[in-house]
């Protein structure tokens, strides 16, 4: 739970591999506010640097993500960062997946 009052610049996020399979991430992420029943972005368009992390069953990172109050109205609610991974067969099956860490602002 963050307030509203006091947002900071930056969070840390931990991504956990808790798959079996060893999978690829990277620092690109996007900001979703749940309002009338539905996940929208508030994030805007930002650039990234093409890196990637490898992590293995069980294996974790951290990323400090930026939360960008000067340049996201946000009011109380629910939020969550939104980041996504690639499995190993990516290059056959062209499929990535979503990962989520949900917070409240009051």
């Amino acid at each position: 739970v963050l307030k509203l009052s006091e947002l900071p610049n930056l969070v840390e996020v931990i991504i956990t591999n808790n798959t079996n399979d060893t999978i690829t991430t990277g620092l690109h992420y996007r900001i979703e506010h749940y309002e009338k029943n539905e996940w929208n972005e508030v994030s805007p368009e930002q650039p990234f640097h093409d890196l990637g992390w490898t992590l293995i069953p069980s294996g974790f990172h951290p990323f400090e993500t930026k939360l960008l109050p000067d340049k996201i109205n946000y009011k109380t609610g629910k939020y969550r960062i939104v980041k996504y991974y690639l499995k190993s067969d990516y290059q056959n099956t062209k499929k990535d997946f979503n990962v989520y860490a949900e917070f409240n602002i009051e």
